[in-house]
């Protein structure tokens, strides 16, 4: 690696010597849950979106901390909704989802759920 570190003097030498240490070292286990957690967990699509998202932030001025009781927001490319046929009645299909919003402990969750059985 010294050697090549000494020969390189031209534009593009940081490329070139990071390949040739890619070269000797290998790529290593990128997507293993060694290096990027659980990916199987969220598909790699997702996960390519969150780590752009999380690189993004940084650039911008750091990643700022989590509150205490920090929430997660999880966007899916998936429509979520209580059925028109489950529950024909819109008005009482939105105070549904308007309680669902403001569930935060387990047990009220379970009780919401055990409501829509």
């Amino acid at each position: 690696r010294l050697k090549v570190l000494s020969d390189l003097d031209a534009l593009g030498a940081g490329f070139q010597l990071a390949s040739h240490d890619l070269d000797i070292r290998g790529a290593g286990n990128l997507l293993g849950d060694e290096q990027s957690g659980h990916i199987k967990e969220v598909g790699y699509e997702l996960y390519q979106a969150m780590l752009e998202e999380a690189i993004m932030d940084a650039k911008a001025g750091g990643l700022a901390t989590r509150p205490r009781h920090f929430s997660p927001q999880i966007t899916v490319d998936a429509p979520i909704l209580i059925p028109d046929d489950y529950v024909p009645d819109l008005d009482l299909r939105m105070g549904l989802y308007r309680r669902l919003n403001e569930l935060e402990e387990h047990r009220e969750i379970e009780a919401f759920a055990a409501e829509m059985i």
